[in-house]
């Protein structure tokens, strides 16, 4: 998966290319098309599921929050793990491999973004 995400902005770029040029000539390649959707797919997916897992952390911090423990005759005794695990969730729950950038929708953003300046560069003949 390190490897797709490395290399996906230049793979994207070139099948979109490629299907550019095809359609031009006044052919269409549906295989190709499905390869392009489907690198796609790969690529958005862990991105997608990063911001959930990152979202549903801080609202996991603000359920342990808001839960009413306080009103609880056992408050006191709650209360230093609640803040264990609130403090803990104030630090975003990540996907991250070392070399890599967190996974979440500003990378997808970011790879799409590098992936369409490539293939820009690409159209100037």
């Amino acid at each position: 998966m390190a490897y797709q995400i490395i290399f996906s902005a230049m793979v994207l770029c070139v099948m979109t290319y490629y299907i550019t040029v095809q359609i031009e000539k006044g052919s269409f390649d549906i295989c190709i098309t499905l390869l392009n959707v489907g690198a796609l797919l790969q690529l958005w997916i862990p991105c997608y599921l990063g911001s959930l897992l990152r979202t549903k952390g801080f609202e996991l911090a603000d359920a342990c929050f808001y839960s009413g423990w306080h009103l609880s005759r056992y408050g006191s005794i709650v209360r230093v793990d609640l803040q264990l695990i609130i403090l803990r969730l104030q630090k975003p729950v990540t996907i991250q491999v070392t070399p890599l950038p967190v996974l979440q929708l500003e990378t997808f953003s970011s790879i799409m973004s590098t992936a369409y300046s490539y293939f820009n560069m690409l159209q100037q003949k």
